[in-house]
């Protein structure tokens, strides 16, 4: 269990710092392309699909760093009001919802990454093939259901100690 818990905490962090990056990469692309625009009239062509590439990186795998932090939007102004078993039973059917959807969305993303129309081509301005950026969504929806089964792991903990408790770490 051990073991489970340093490769998640391995991949978090590793997420945490990419996205960080990702961000001040985005930043300063999106400000020299700007002033170059702007005050030069020139543009780099390869700016716009960095810049969107990075966009998609940190919206999937970053979404799966909010997901583990339950930074993600949830409506639980009316469960808060519930006892603390049902609202146990409440989170453990919609992580195994949320589980299913990851699941069935990391096989569809699989599957489009791995068609001829996107294993095929090549992105205008940087000239990569576009399945490297495409393999974001697959990344993210693995490191969500990793983190998911983290998120089993304690909810069980908590059952059975009787569903009291925030969260076990």
């Amino acid at each position: 269990m051990k073991a489970f818990q340093k490769v998640v905490n391995f991949f978090y962090k590793a997420i945490m710092y990419t996205v960080s990056a990702a961000l001040a990469v985005m930043i300063m692309v999106a400000f020299i392309e700007v002033a170059r625009r702007y005050l030069l009239g020139k543009s780099y062509i390869w700016a716009d699909d960095l810049i969107r590439y990075l966009i998609v990186y940190v919206g999937f795998v970053g979404g799966a760093a909010a997901y583990r932090d339950n930074n993600l939007a949830s409506l639980d102004l009316v469960t808060r009001l519930f006892p603390q078993k049902a609202q146990l039973i409440l989170e453990l059917a919609v992580n195994t919802i949320v589980t299913g959807a990851m699941v069935f969305l990391l096989c569809y993303s699989v599957q489009a990454v791995s068609a001829p129309s996107i294993k095929h081509s090549v992105g205008v301005g940087l000239k990569i093939p576009l399945w490297i950026p495409y393999m974001t969504l697959p990344i993210g929806f693995v490191i969500m259901v990793l983190f998911s089964a983290e998120k089993y792991i304690g909810l069980f903990k908590r059952l059975l100690k009787g569903g009291s408790g925030e969260e076990c770490s």
